[in-house]
C-alpha cells in the first residue's frame, strides 16, 4: 500500500494550528490561565503602556486566531475529502444508465400461428403475455421499447427483421416457449447466432437460470431467422416446456410470468454493465 503523504501532513499541520496561542509571547503581557483578566493584570499600577500593547495584542490575536480557525477548517475539509468513498456512492457510481437504450421485443408466433399448444394453452398467448410484463419493466428504467406485436397478431419472420433493423436498436429479445417429443424435459435455453449476440445470450440465459431456479439446458448458436438476420445483438429465449405439465402450469401464472420478465431484464442489464465495463459493444 502506498503511503498517504497529503492527509498525514495535513493532520500534522492540522495539530500545529490548534496548538498556537500566542507566537510572540509578548513580554508586556503573558496570558495567564489563572487570571480571569489578563488585561486588567496588565493594567495593574497605572501601567498605561503596558495596557495598550495588552489591549493591540488582544485585537491582533483575535484577527490571529481567526485566519487560524480559516485554516483549520480548510485542512479539515481536504482531510474529508481525502477519505475513502462509502460503498454506497461507489454502488452508485457502477450504475449503469439505460435511459435512451431501444430495445426491440419479440413474442414468438401469434395470430394464425399458434405456437407450441399443449392442455389447451397457446404458446403465443404466454409469449405475448411474458413480452408485455418485460416491455413494462424496461419502460420502468427509461428504456425505449419497440414492440414487435403487442396484441394476437400474426407477423411474418422476414417483417420482424425489417421492423428490427430499421429501428437501430441497442438488441433484440425474442420470447418463445420451448416443447419435446418427452414430457420430462424442461428448464431454460437461450439462442444466438451472431458473434456479438454470444455475451448478450450469456447474460440472459444466467439471469433467467439463477432467477427462476431452473434447469439450465445451455446456450446454443443456431440459424433462426429472426436472430441471424438482425444487425443489432440478437437472442432468442426459451423459457420453458409446454410439453411438461408442471412447468407449463407455471408458465400459465402472471406472477411466474412477472419472474420471467424480472430476470430477462436483470440480463439486459448486466449485458449493458459488462459492455460499459470491458468496452465492448
Amino acid at each position: 500500500m502506498k503511503p498517504c503523504f497529503f492527509p498525514c501532513a495535513a493532520a500534522l499541520a492540522l495539530l500545529a494550528l490548534t496548538s498556537i496561542v500566542n507566537p510572540a509571547s509578548a513580554q508586556f503581557c503573558k496570558p495567564d490561565a489563572q487570571n480571569r483578566s489578563s488585561l486588567l493584570h496588565c493594567c495593574h499600577g497605572n501601567n498605561i503602556k503596558a495596557a495598550l500593547l495588552c489591549s493591540q495584542y488582544a485585537s491582533s490575536s483575535i484577527a490571529r486566531m481567526q485566519r487560524i480557525k480559516t485554516l483549520r477548517d480548510a485542512l479539515w475539509l481536504s482531510l474529508r475529502s481525502a477519505e475513502p468513498q462509502s460503498a454506497t456512492t461507489k454502488a452508485q457510481q457502477d450504475i449503469v444508465p439505460l435511459v435512451g437504450k431501444t430495445i426491440v421485443v419479440d413474442a414468438g408466433h401469434g395470430g394464425k400461428d399458434s405456437g407450441a399448444t399443449r392442455g389447451g394453452i397457446e404458446e403465443k398467448n404466454l409469449c405475448l403475455a411474458i413480452v408485455l410484463k418485460l416491455k413494462q419493466r424496461l419502460l420502468d428504467q427509461g428504456i425505449r421499447v419497440i414492440m414487435i406485436r403487442d396484441k394476437d397478431v400474426f407477423v411474418e419472420l422476414d417483417d420482424r427483421v425489417k421492423m428490427t433493423n430499421q429501428a437501430h436498436p441497442d438488441i433484440f429479445v425474442s420470447v418463445h416457449i420451448n416443447s419435446s417429443n418427452n414430457s420430462v424435459s424442461r428448464g431454460i435455453e437461450v439462442y444466438y447466432y451472431t458473434r456479438q449476440s454470444e455475451r448478450l445470450s450469456w447474460c440472459i440465459y444466467r439471469a433467467l437460470v439463477s432467477g427462476l431456479r431452473v434447469v439450465g439446458r445451455g446456450v446454443h448458436k443456431e440459424g433462426f431467422r429472426v436472430i441471424k438476420h438482425v444487425t443489432a445483438p440478437a437472442v432468442l429465449a426459451e423459457v420453458g416446456y409446454t410439453t411438461n405439465t408442471p412447468e407449463r402450469t407455471l408458465l400459465a401464472d402472471s406472477k411466474y410470468q412477472e419472474r420471467i420478465a424480472e430476470a430477462v431484464v436483470a440480463g439486459i442489464n448486466q449485458f449493458f454493465a459488462s459492455a460499459s465495463n470491458d468496452g465492448t459493444p
